[in-house]
């Protein structure tokens, strides 16, 4: 509806507006561009103004018989009733005060704006405004809504200063607590729900879902891409803690289904129970009788590897041996599988427990000399409580894709990257095999 001259669609802006940092006004379409979009405007963190809320207005809308607009007027609110204050004719220059009149308005004829002013936690000059229209008695807003973009001064002398955007600043989060985390960006809704498709729709990988989502929406801003890895992860958390939830409420239990399946199925020994954790430790014989000939007795190195993204919500846990007494095709010992364990939590407390159970199971493992890790800390730190002599070892090929995902996050190309990776681990390689070799010449000598 026009309004003074006006239509909405004047400063109707097409795109969402980002990173503006300067005085700017526009009017958006909340069915093309929500507002929780709007929020996300490349301008990092905000605060709520010191006064708290959100300032409400109420307007009286008068129309005529053909429902064009004459006038509106600001009204206020007085027990239950809605009026306008309308000035008494009198006498000019009387010196009288002036009187006015309480002019009651039907509700249907009262519209609220609500104004919601952000200030920028790094810049606090710097205030986002965002105003909506509706009528009083509808729940929801008209589709159009106002946005602005502004500087003020807090001093009283002042009223307005104007910045340009070079003095603006973006800092990171406030609860960042690497020194090198990145500057905090709000992420789009509609990344948010791509994310959220690709993970329960197609069931794709935490780290697929990362690489294709910016390829899958037209990326104009940092807020329309993924802000880092772990935010697809706790997306996928989040997804799996709703449905273990309806599952529940369907009467599905998981306890009940792991001591089905160990009745079931002879390679699964045993289920885990306690208030916090249960687990099932899966085994045979033979692999235990192994572990004890090749990794207490020699000295092969026990490996332990989580697998994600299994299933919601379930983990496998498995490991494996060198086998010293077989040589393959090329000369070398086949790696065998050693025993695993499903669980539903990821933490320290369920690799001890499965470390502590294979010690129930055979005690000589107690002794094992060497246990390989990957970077999972919860893991290591686990399995170490109960192997307290054990040596440990960290994965080179986890550790060379986590320093080539870091140098390539700060923006060095592919040929600098594979340079630094090649003078570490080529380098390292070399000297541990030239140490290997003079560790086995000595003992050899001290032998003889």
């Amino acid at each position: 509806r026009r309004v003074h001259g006006y239509n909405p669609t004047d400063f109707l802006q097409k795109q969402k507006p980002t990173a503006i940092r300067r005085e700017f006004i526009c009017t958006l379409d909340a069915r093309e561009i929500s507002i929780t979009s709007c929020r996300a405007d490349d301008n990092g963190a905000y605060v709520q103004g010191p006064e708290g809320g959100k300032p409400t207005r109420y307007y009286y809308v008068e129309r005529d018989a053909n429902s064009e607009i004459l006038s509106i007027k600001l009204c206020k609110l007085e027990n239950e009733m809605f009026f306008y204050s309308k000035r008494q004719a009198g006498v000019v220059g009387s010196g009288r005060a002036p009187i006015y009149d309480k002019i009651t308005v039907e509700k249907s004829s009262v519209f609220v704006l609500s104004r919601d002013y952000r200030y920028s936690k790094a810049n606090r000059a710097f205030v986002h405004m965002i105003a909506t229209l509706r009528k009083l008695d509808e729940p929801e807003p008209l589709p159009f809504y106002v946005t602005s973009c502004s500087w003020i001064n807090n001093s009283e002398n002042d009223d307005v200063i104007t910045l340009d955007s070079s003095n603006f600043e973006v800092a990171r989060h406030g609860n960042a607590r690497r020194p090198l985390a990145s500057i905090y960006y709000r992420t789009d809704p509609t990344i948010m729900e791509a994310e959220k498709s690709l993970l329960l729709v197609e069931g794709k990988s935490c780290e697929q879902v990362y690489q294709e989502v910016g390829k899958t929406i037209a990326s104009t801003s940092m807020s329309m891409q993924p802000r880092n890895p772990k935010q697809v992860h706790n997306m996928s958390s989040k997804l799996k803690c709703s449905e273990s939830k309806k599952l529940q409420d369907r009467g599905f239990n998981e306890l009940d289904e792991m001591v089905r399946s160990m009745r079931s199925h002879d390679f699964i020994k045993s289920v885990i129970v306690n208030k916090q954790h249960y687990l099932t430790i899966n085994y045979t014989e033979t692999m235990i009788n192994d572990l004890v000939r090749f990794c207490v007795n020699g000295d092969a190195v026990l490996k332990i590897d989580t697998t994600f993204e299994l299933c919601d919500g379930l983990w496998l846990t498995d490991t494996c041996y060198t086998n010293l007494s077989l040589l393959d095709s090329a000369g070398k010992h086949p790696e065998f599988p050693g025993p695993s364990v499903w669980h539903f939590k990821k933490d320290r407390e369920t690799y001890r427990q499965f470390a502590a159970q294979l010690v129930v199971i055979e005690p000589q493992l107690i002794d094992i000399k060497h246990v390989g890790h990957d970077l999972d800390l919860a893991q290591a730190s686990g399995v170490h409580d109960i192997f307290i002599n054990s040596q440990q070892h960290w994965c080179t090929k986890h550790m060379e894709d986590r320093d080539s995902f870091k140098l390539r996050s700060l923006g060095v190309n592919d040929n600098v990257v594979k340079r630094v990776l090649s003078d570490i681990y080529v380098i390292y390689c070399k000297w541990g095999l030239l140490m290997l070799w003079m560790r086995k010449n000595s003992m050899s000598s001290c032998r003889i």
